[in-house]
Parts: C-alpha cells; structure tokens; sequence
C-alpha cells in the first residue's frame, strides 16, 4: 500500500494566514513553522522524485530545527505561493493535514520532541474521536476525516473540494452536516445532486420531514438529469415538457431510420443501423469530446470495419445525433446522457442561485456534468469512493481545478475483519490505493463460507451484477428447495423474462433497456458467453419452456432490516445501503474480458461495493481465495 501520513499544519491556519486574518507567523507552532518549510520545499522535492516515505523522512529531520530557526528560513524566502503549491500538491503524496486541537495535542511527538513515523498508522486506527457542539447545541460525533472536512468546508467556502472517501466512511453524514450549517444556519443555497432520486432518501431522513419543508427553498435535491433540463430549459415549459417527453419515448429502430434518413448502404436492416448509431452516440456523450469521430466506435467494432464502413458509421451516428438535438420530431426517443452532453457542448453555466453544489456519491457522477460543475465556478462539496465506479474509471473530477482534502478512509461500518477482505482486492485495483481501507475497531463483523453453487444457511441479500444474476440466483433457490425472493424497485424483472421468452421463442425484437439492442437470441448468446449466470438463465428457458419463473418480491425496509428469505438483488440498485447480513455470489468475480484493465477495475469495484455493505456478516463463496488468485493473475496479463 502507498504511504499515507499528518503533516502538522491545519487548512484554516493557513487559510487565515493568506488572506491576512493573521499578521504574523511568530504566532505559529513549532511544528507549524516546520510544516511550512516543508510545504514550501516540496514542489521542489516532488521534481526529484522522492517516495511518500523519504518525504516523511524529510519532514522528521525538519523538525528537528528550532522555533527560531524555522522562523528565520521562512522570513527571508517569505514564499506564500510555493507554500499554496505545496498544499496543492500534498495530497498527490499521500500527505493530510491535522486540525488545529491534534496540532496542539504534541501527540504525534516521541517524548523527546522528534518526529513519531507510526503516527499515521495509530493515527488511522481511530475511527471516531471527536465530539462537536452542533448549532443547535446537540453532540455530534464526527471521525478524524469528518473533522477535517468539515473545517476546510469552513476555511474554503468559494472553493471547489473533492474528498475521495471510502465505503462506509460517513459520507452522507457529513454532507447533512455542511447541509446544515450552509442553508440551515447561514440561510444560503445548496444543491444537491445525484444519478438517482432514491439516494437524497437519507439526507432527507436525517433533516426531517419538518426541517426540509421550512427550508425547502434553500435546500435543492436534483437528479444530474433533471438539473440539465432545469438548465437547458431556462423556465421554458414547452421546452422542459418536450425533453421529459423524449425521456419517456421507447426506443424505435425503424423510427429512428426515417427520422434521420439513414441509408443502408451496407444493408445490414434498420435495427444493426440504429443500434450502432445509438451505440456510437452513447460512447460520444460520455467523454468531453465536441465532435463524433471514428474514436466513438468501440475497438472491438472498429477491427472488423474497412475506412469506408467506419465513416459510413459516424456519418450514420452524426445525422441521428442531429436529429434527436432538432427536437423536430417530438416522437423520438432521448437519454439521460444525450441531454447531459447537450448541457456540456451549450458552453452554459450553473446560475449562481443554486448555491454551493454538493455531490454525495461522486463516482456516480457523469464525467460530463462534473465538468460543467467546475466550469461554473460555484463552491463544490463532491465526496465519492474510487472504488465504487463500475465503469473502472477514477473520481471524474478534475485535480487541477479541485482541492482535495484528506481521505476518509476508516470505514464507521466496517468491524476490523473486513479490512482482511478488502485490503487484497484494493492491492490488484489497477488504481493503486494510497491508503489502506481501514476498519471501526468498535464494530463486529463475521465473514463466513458457503458452498460453492449453493446460498448461505441464513437469509441474506445476495448482489448480482445484472438481471441474469438475480434470476440465475431465484433458479438456485427452486432448485434447491429454498425460497428466493427478489429486490425489484423499478418493478422491471417481470418485462425482462417476459423480453426474453419473446426474443428466445419467437425472435421478437425486446423492449427492456439490458436486451433491445440484440436483433437474435444467438447474437445475445454471444455476447453473453461469458457469464454463467446467462448460462443457468439459457438453460432453464430452454428446458422449460411452459413453466413460470415465479418470485417473492421484498420493499426496501424489508431489504435493510431482515429479510426472512435470501434476497437477489442487482448491485447497482444498493450501492448506498447499509446491509445487516450479504453474501458474494461466484458470478460476481467473472470477467468479461481477460486481460482487460478497465474490465479487472470494474470487477474488483463490484465485489469492494458489495462486501462493504454488510454491517454484522459477509459470507463468500468457498471459492473465494481461488478466485482471488485468479484475479491477481488477470492483473499482472492486463493489456488494456
């Protein structure tokens, strides 16, 4: 694991001192001053390429010197923008920063005065250890990352803040805290955004009902596709109405062709035609880019076309991006992506009105509405886990424009078992943790083996990737003789089985969003080749062609507190919950490219999530170190 340690300087000290709140450095610590030559020295440092351990090193001779000394180096270079480079750049090098009363504390001093290089490891171990007096004179205890957050929230108002935080750090909690002290107490603005409307359910459970509607006016909750239409709209009701409309649109090959005009040159029919202009498109609105080119086909797609084939495919994606953008036909269909990067190619701006704009699981954020936040200028609170982005991808924002405060990385859920677990999915992460995930060393949690092919003995909730996940899980259970019910919010499982007989049976092109674009079973088969729990899907289709795939279905208080069955549930759909009991399906650990860099991350970031929402028992399949090795493997062949 990378080294991660405390540099003795708070962000609040230094702020005030810059902005000339505080005249004179004599009124520093020693260990203060020390902090500050070092900061100042580290730009310089960084250029010789020295590890995050001789940094500590450095650091430890530095405040050796005298008071005087470090005082006297400091007022003859009186660099103030090399120190703010070096605050820059700390986090780069695994450096945080300690708040005003651990500086004052001495307790990362050995008795003689020299420098403890175990303090960030003890530092680290505790979890929760400050009591803070709330505005409303109630107790809030808040862990070390909490704490630090929160005071540089307070130093860096008109700043733009990104905190990578891992599962089960407090995330949601502390962001109800800068949600409170903002729009409660100061009466200020906020906006808070999120993929899906179901994530501000905590936030609101925490404000309650009572305090939300008095300072509703205040308090914006916007999912990222909804905030685009408030922006592009611009209090345009018929313009608002017709982007709602085409979110509700279903999707039409053959509609699609006649709107745009698409020749089929290759003949390939209007499905293939459609299928791969929306597929080229996609990939276009989920990067920065401002045009459509050959780069948007997938390298897979692009191998098998000739020069003329993979022009003829953008020119294809150009005329059906152009016309959906046209609003001429209000019967086509449009996407929450589509109208996300029509908001970032408009060059707009979020109006200041919004307020400070708070982002709470920022790896679910679109890269693209992420750079339309920055670009704002607006004060930014994002908090977001690397490791929960399953498109393999890191935070979307960018370190240039962000101050990035300290890791959260001591789980408050998490018993010290858990770290065991997790610890070695994090080292094969093709991104490099810098700190180990941590553990409350005041929770328990049990992680127990299961049978391979078989479910845990007790109830549990069981994430899968995908629906052939959760339906090859409710099969195990008929198979087996136990009762598997399922975790359906969008209430979409039963149109899925339904898609399914009708393409496997009939050839009828599907509806649901995971199937529509396959014109044959045999295509989806294909595709699918790798997943077992396809496999277990197929075979029992095919086996039983007259006989119902039946299910329970669970609410979610049913799913958060204690379900009486074995639950199955899609992971995407509880990546926020807080689990008493979940057990790892096999399946989770399959990949579907060998070999493949973004496809390892997106695996290891499904089974982080996923163990991580267990509170009191994880069980893992027996399999589970085996399969581990076999991710380790992948690891070290990854060629993409």
């Amino acid at each position: 694991m990378d080294h991660t340690w405390f540099l003795p300087l708070s962000i609040q000290t230094w702020t005030e001192m810059a902005s000339g709140e505080e005249d004179s450095l004599s009124n520093w610590s020693q260990p203060e001053i020390a902090a500050a030559v070092f900061l100042k020295n580290l730009p310089k440092l960084a250029q010789q390429g020295r590890s995050r351990w001789d940094l500590e090193r450095v650091f430890a001779k530095t405040i050796q010197f005298s008071h005087q000394e470090l005082l006297e180096h400091l007022e003859a270079s009186r660099g103030l923008n090399t120190i703010g480079q070096g605050i820059i750049l700390a986090a780069q090098y695994g450096i945080q920063f300690m708040e005003r009363q651990e500086i004052e504390s001495r307790a990362y001093l050995h008795p003689d005065r020299s420098w403890n290089l175990s303090y960030g490891q003890q530092r680290r171990e505790r979890s929760t250890s400050h009591q803070v007096v709330r505005h409303d004179g109630l107790l809030r205890e808040l862990s070390d990352g909490q704490r630090r957050l929160m005071d540089a929230e307070m130093a860096m108002p008109d700043e733009a803040i990104g905190c990578p935080s891992n599962a089960g750090t407090g995330k949601t909690t502390v962001l109800y805290e800068m949600v409170e002290r903002i729009a409660v107490q100061k009466l200020l603005p906020v906006t808070v955004l999120a993929d899906q409307s179901q994530k501000h359910r905590p936030l609101l459970q925490k404000l309650g009902a009572q305090k939300y509607q008095t300072h509703k006016n205040r308090i914006h909750l916007r999912t990222y596709i909804h905030f685009a239409i408030e922006l592009l709209s611009r209090s345009n009701q018929e313009l608002s109405q017709n982007f709602k409309y085409a979110l509700q649109s279903p999707y039409s090959a053959k509609l699609l062709c006649e709107r745009a005009q698409l020749a089929d040159t290759a003949r390939v029919g209007p499905d293939q035609l459609a299928a791969q202009s929306w597929e080229i498109i996609r990939r276009y609105c989920n990067t920065l880019d401002a045009v459509i080119s050959e780069r948007h086909i997938s390298q897979a797609k692009r191998l098998h076309m000739t020069r003329i084939e993979a022009a003829s495919a953008v020119s294809s994606a150009i005329q059906v991006w152009n016309t959906l953008i046209s609003f001429a036909h209000p019967d086509l269909p449009m996407r929450g992506f589509h109208i996300i990067k029509l908001l970032e190619l408009s060059k707009m701006t979020v109006p200041e009105y919004y307020g400070t704009i708070m982002i709470d699981e920022l790896h679910d954020a679109p890269p693209v509405m992420v750079e339309v936040l920055q670009r704002s200028g607006l004060p930014l609170r994002m908090l977001g886990d690397r490791y929960q982005n399953f498109r393999g991808l890191d935070l979307p924002f960018s370190k240039a424009n962000t101050i990035l405060t300290c890791n959260m990385n001591v789980s408050l859920r998490a018993g010290p078992q858990v770290p065991d677990y997790v610890n070695p999915l994090l080292d094969i992460h093709p991104l490099r943790a810098t700190s180990p995930y941590s553990a409350n060393s005041h929770k328990a949690t049990e992680f127990h083996e299961y049978p391979l092919n078989g479910l845990p003995d007790e109830p549990t909730v069981m994430p899968t990737l995908d629906e052939w996940g959760v339906l090859a899980l409710v099969i195990r259970g008929r198979q087996q003789g136990r009762m598997v019910d399922v975790f359906d919010p969008s209430d979409s499982l039963g149109a899925f089985i339904s898609d399914c007989k009708g393409l496997l049976y009939h050839g009828q092109r599907a509806a649901h969003g995971a199937l529509r674009r396959y014109d044959s079973w045999d295509t989806l088969a294909q595709a699918q080749a790798w997943n077992p729990a396809f496999e277990s899907v197929e075979k029992w289709l095919k086996n039983r062609k007259n006989l119902e795939l039946s299910y329970g279905t669970v609410s979610e208080h049913q799913l958060i507190s204690r379900p009486s069955h074995t639950v199955a549930v899609k992971l995407h759909d509880i990546k926020s919950f807080e689990l008493p009991a979940v057990a790892i399906p096999e399946t989770l650990y399959c990949l579907a490219r060998e070999g493949s860099r973004q496809e390892l991350a997106r695996t290891i970031s499904m089974l982080y999530t996923a163990v991580t929402r267990g509170a009191q028992r994880v069980h893992v399949p027996n399999s589970h170190r085996e399969r581990l090795a076999c991710l380790d493997k992948s690891a070290s062949l990854r060629i993409s």
